[in-house]
């Protein structure tokens, strides 16, 4: 690195101050050697970039704040109740991820075995849920809708002899007394093993005296669903985390749209006054929401004004921006639909003017993105519930496994609803010409549309019998 000649305000400085211009020059080399080592620009923070939050060590902040991840929550349930942006965002994405509800399908060699699981499932899945308050499709929608909206949520196996039920669990309440947060093996209702695997969740309940009481439940008898950004994380991240400006930014825009046609539908004149200094006076005051007061005018349709002796009435006529609202709108939610596999037109609900080619395209890359979620919903929640069941059964003796499957009996799938076709008449073209090339089945075709190929073709036979049987 070469030194530079100081220039006027250095040699200023060096007389007022000869220790400030020294710690400036240290500062300049450390910098100068800094970008040598790391020549990215974009590793400075410049007075025009926004903050970024530092690393607390060289593997990064290695957990959300407990406090943060509250107020977050908070914010997020805030937005969920009163925001028709953020309600939408989580009903269409439930709605695609989850639907009426992923379906279990075992798939062992042994189709009898299979029966005798889904008739010992079928009716227990209903009432699986500890309260007995939803069914299991409600459940699965309450679950995946608390994942995105929370960040995290969880549920305990209950044992109940033979029996057993699955105990939802908001993040909230999944947490570690103040005391052992210090603990570097605690991390926000969860003890850590020597490896940084769960050993152990704290759950807290409120007792019948109204206290709060924790109790410990080994990660064994725990289902817990982070939505996890990194590989540091144990605790999730609300979906709305990155997007709580935006939403809130188009209320209030929808807010004072509204607010402004209000206004100028009831305002049919404008009355110039020879005394408006007067005219406010008269007018009655309120406390507004910086507890001020302020004076305030009643606007109706329809309003009739009097008019003084010299007063003069001219057309109320503003200049608005009615037209640019909806594309205005549609421009900002697609920011919206980036962070959850949404497009504008699902978000909005507005097909208008979109052509084939981009409604495909579009779909395409949502179904993509709901096909992932529904994998991981499927892994880490559905799996571990059926499997824990499962065992639960078979150990009662409820459920024989034939011989030579004990270590394949558990293999099954989920099978979630299938995504609607935009030109049926192409996309089963297509689909056939992939049978026709070897490159699919029916079995893959059926599935991918939420069927179960053996199932259709015993209600094809079920249908094709009365007409087989009529002259």
């Amino acid at each position: 690195m070469t030194d530079t000649a100081p220039n006027i305000l250095e040699r200023a400085i060096a007389t007022v101050s000869p220790s400030w211009a020294l710690s400036r020059q240290r500062a300049r080399a450390e910098r100068g050697v800094l970008t040598n080592v790391v020549p990215y620009g974009s590793a400075y923070q410049t007075r025009t970039d926004s903050y970024w939050a530092l690393s607390m060590s060289m593997t990064g902040i290695r957990e959300i704040n407990r406090f943060n991840l509250r107020r977050m929550r908070d914010r997020a349930r805030h937005l969920e109740r009163e925001n028709v942006l953020a309600c939408a965002i989580l009903d269409r994405c439930c709605d695609n991820v989850i639907g009426t509800g992923l379906r279990l399908m075992p798939s062992t060699p042994d189709e009898e075995f299979n029966q005798q699981i889904l008739d010992l499932w079928e009716p227990w899945k209903d009432r699986a849920e500890l309260t007995g308050r939803f069914d299991f499709a409600q459940l699965q929608h309450l679950l995946y809708r608390s994942h995105l909206r929370d960040g995290d949520v969880g549920g305990v196996l209950v044992a109940d002899g033979d029996d057993g039920y699955f105990q939802a669990v908001s993040g909230d309440y999944i947490d570690s007394n103040a005391a052992v947060l210090d603990n570097l093996n605690h991390v926000h209702g969860m003890k850590l093993g020597a490896n940084g695997r769960v050993e152990q969740y704290t759950i807290k309940t409120a007792s019948t005296d109204g206290a709060w009481q924790e109790t410990n439940v080994p990660a064994r008898s725990m289902i817990f669903y982070p939505r996890s950004k990194q590989m540091t994380d144990y605790r999730g991240e609300p979906l709305f985390a990155p997007l709580f400006e935006l939403l809130e930014q188009m209320d209030k825009y929808k807010e004072a749209t509204v607010i402004k046609k209000r206004l100028e539908v009831c305002q049919g004149v404008i009355i110039k006054k020879n005394a408006a200094v007067q005219a406010m006076g008269a007018l009655p005051s309120t406390t507004n929401a910086q507890a001020e007061l302020q004076k305030t005018l009643n606007v109706e349709p329809g309003m009739i004004h009097y008019l003084n002796p010299g007063e003069d009435v001219e057309a109320f006529s503003p200049s608005t921006t009615e037209q640019t609202f909806e594309g205005f709108m549609k421009s900002l939610a697609g920011f919206l639909g980036l962070n959850c596999g949404l497009t504008v037109s699902m978000l909005m609900m507005d097909y208008t003017g979109q052509s084939y080619t981009s409604g495909k395209a579009g779909n395409l890359q949502s179904n993509r993105h709901f096909r992932i979620e529904q994998e991981r919903f499927a892994n880490i929640v559905l799996r571990r519930l059926y499997l824990w069941r499962l065992a639960k059964w078979v150990r009662s003796g409820q459920l024989r496994v034939p011989a030579g499957m004990e270590s394949s009996y558990w293999q099954h799938l989920w099978i979630p609803n299938g995504f609607p076709l935009l030109d049926p008449n192409r996309e089963i073209a297509a689909q056939m010409a992939e049978i026709d090339a070897g490159l699919g089945t029916y079995s893959d075709i059926a599935l991918s549309r939420g069927h179960i190929f053996s199932d259709l073709c015993d209600r094809r036979r079920r249908d094709d019998r009365p007409r087989s049987k009529s002259p």
